[in-house]
């Protein structure tokens, strides 16, 4: 995995990105998913989502507010399964960079994250 500030251009990597169906802004769906598209693109890449380098998928149902949703891009092609994955969750202003490891406890799951510790339900 690239060391932090190094980019991914080169080789093929796999970011998903979890946020809140109400923060993700835009007109329709097409319009949401295009915009989350070149938000991940911009915070790695310096350039919009093109669709000749990376595949994107989204997982989100807009009609309702506060619903968790899902955004992946993919960038370049790889042979093997080994392909980093970054995750980050959108706050409506800014990607925050997250390296979760799940803790079960009892009915809970605990998100570590780098800079922020956050119970996730």
């Amino acid at each position: 995995m690239p060391a932090v500030g190094e980019t991914y251009q080169a080789r093929p990597c796999r970011i998903l990105v979890q946020t809140k169906t109400h923060l993700v802004y835009g007109n329709d769906y097409n319009d949401r998913c295009k915009r989350m598209r070149n938000i991940i693109c911009r915070h790695l890449w310096k350039r919009d989502f093109d669709p000749d380098q990376e595949r994107s998928y989204a997982r989100a149902d807009f009609g309702y507010p506060n619903r968790r949703c899902f955004f992946l891009v993919d960038h370049g092609q790889s042979d093997t399964d080994d392909v980093p994955i970054r995750w980050y969750a959108w706050t409506g202003t800014f990607l925050l960079d997250c390296l979760f490891v799940w803790l079960f406890r009892s009915a809970d799951v605990v998100c570590i994250a780098r800079k922020s510790i956050a119970h996730c339900r």
